[in-house]
C-alpha cells in the first residue's frame, strides 16, 4: 500500500512492501524485543508452509544485541522521566517549590464587564 508522507510539501507517497509482521514480547526494562509469534502476509503460501509461526521459547531477532547499549537506556530513561512528569494524574504536585496557590476568588459582575470592555477597546 501506498502511504502519505507527513511534512514536506505533503504530495508525496511512497510505497511500503512487507510480507510478514511479528508479535512482539519485552520482558524488564533491560530486555530487548523478542519475536513470539511470525504472521506471514500476501498470498497464500506454498503447500507445506504455514500462514503463521508461533515460537514455543521467544527468539530475539538475528543480529539483536542481547542488551540495549547505554545511550539506548539513557535516552529511554529521559522519555520515562519526562513523561512522569508531565503525566501527574491531575493533580498538582508542586513539591514544595515557589509559594502556594492562594484560593481563586471569582470576579464580580461589574469587574468581568470592566475587562470585556478594555478587551473590546483593544480589538478596536
Amino acid at each position: 500500500p501506498s502511504l502519505p508522507l507527513s511534512g514536506g510539501s505533503g504530495t508525496g507517497c511512497f510505497d511500503l512492501q512487507m510480507d510478514r509482521i511479528y508479535l512482539l514480547k519485552r520482558q524488564g526494562d533491560n530486555g530487548q524485543f523478542l519475536r513470539v509469534a511470525e504472521i506471514f502476509l500476501g498470498p497464500k503460501p506454498p503447500s507445506g508452509e504455514k500462514e503463521y509461526e508461533i515460537f514455543d521459547a521467544p527468539q530475539p531477532f538475528q543480529d539483536m544485541p542481547t542488551a540495549e547499549f547505554d545511550w539506548v537506556y539513557d535516552a529511554r530513561m529521559a522519555m520515562k522521566k519526562r513523561r512522569r512528569r508531565n503525566n501527574n494524574g491531575g493533580t498538582n504536585k508542586r513539591s514544595g517549590r515557589g509559594r502556594p496557590k492562594s484560593p481563586r476568588v471569582p470576579d464580580s459582575p461589574e469587574t468581568i464587564e470592566r475587562k470585556r470592555a478594555e478587551r473590546k477597546s483593544k480589538r478596536e
